[in-house]
């Protein structure tokens, strides 16, 4: 058995709801007590992410006992959507360090998507993590899945590395992960919103399509963008092969995410439709860089 995380002297576990403010207003968050409320989780993270890549009973148990399971429900009580935070190890995430917490999964019923109540769900989850005094907040997200990527860099997340072997015992070749991180220690502030557009129509990133490519941009410790099919987290969502190598490679060298840009907002031709760009800086620039642009 995984043992149940102990909280950091001072806090006590949370019990009951949570207030999560978004949108002008508060949404109640609830904390899972029961059995039953867990596996009301777990069949809604299945429903979003299909048997392969959903929660087991088990799994989400382990959470339970070491962090919270957390449901947002709509005025009739039926459940929107869920999300996970451990604050210790578990079997499914072992490598836990002591001052992190880790989002374990969110999922948002079909029927309530884009509606922003993945965002409230993160906010809870942070909520949790804070109030146990944990100094970061880290999770795995497949690249394609353009829209949890995007919303977790809009609440402070960063891309720090890509495991092509991540989560290899449950999806095989298909279980590679992006692995994001979110600073909580005090002062430390997510970059601002920046005008990457004009920045890649201007030359400063270099847009990478190829092994070649990105041999050149490294060499030069330059910002670059890397096309990725626009995808989700879904059941028959699709894997984008060759921008995953080209992952590999690039988390090889000082390099972290920034930004992500939607097809509709990029505008430029790709062999094939509907692909994202993330966003990349040196490491050792990203400073520099902030205070530089407008």
């Amino acid at each position: 058995m995984v043992p149940r995380a102990a909280p950091r002297p001072g806090t006590a576990r949370l019990t009951g709801r949570l207030q999560v403010p978004g949108g002008g207003r508060l949404f109640l968050v609830h904390i899972a007590r029961t059995f039953e409320e867990r596996e009301e989780a777990r069949r809604l993270d299945n429903l979003a992410l299909g048997p392969l890549r959903g929660a087991t009973s088990q799994e989400v148990e382990e959470v339970a006992r070491c962090g919270y399971v957390l449901l947002l429900r709509d005025m009739e009580g039926h459940l929107i959507g869920q999300s996970q935070v451990a604050l210790g190890p578990t079997r499914r995430y072992p490598h836990l360090a002591p001052e992190e917490a880790f989002c374990v999964g969110t999922a948002v019923h079909p029927t309530f998507r884009g509606l922003g109540f993945g965002r409230i769900l993160a906010r809870a989850q942070e909520m949790c993590a804070r109030h146990h005094r944990k100094e970061r907040m880290v999770l795995l997200v497949r690249p394609e899945n353009g829209r949890s990527i995007r919303m977790r860099l809009a609440l402070g997340f960063q891309m720090v590395g890509y495991s092509p072997r991540a989560l290899a015992h449950r999806e095989g070749e298909r279980g590679g992960r992006l692995r994001m991180e979110k600073s909580l220690v005090e002062g430390v502030l997510p970059p601002p919103p920046w005008p990457l557009v004009r920045l890649v129509e201007a030359g400063a990133v270099r847009l990478v399509k190829d092994e070649e490519g990105l041999a050149h941009a490294l060499a030069g410790g330059e910002p670059l963008a890397l096309p990725i099919l626009a995808g989700d987290d879904s059941p028959d969502a699709v894997d984008d092969p060759s921008a995953r190598s080209l992952l590999v490679r690039l988390f090889g060298a000082p390099y972290v995410g920034i930004g992500l840009l939607r097809p509709e907002e990029h505008g430029f031709p790709f062999p094939a439709p509907g692909r994202n760009l993330l966003v990349f800086w040196p490491r050792e620039r990203l400073r520099e860089v902030t205070r530089s642009l407008p």
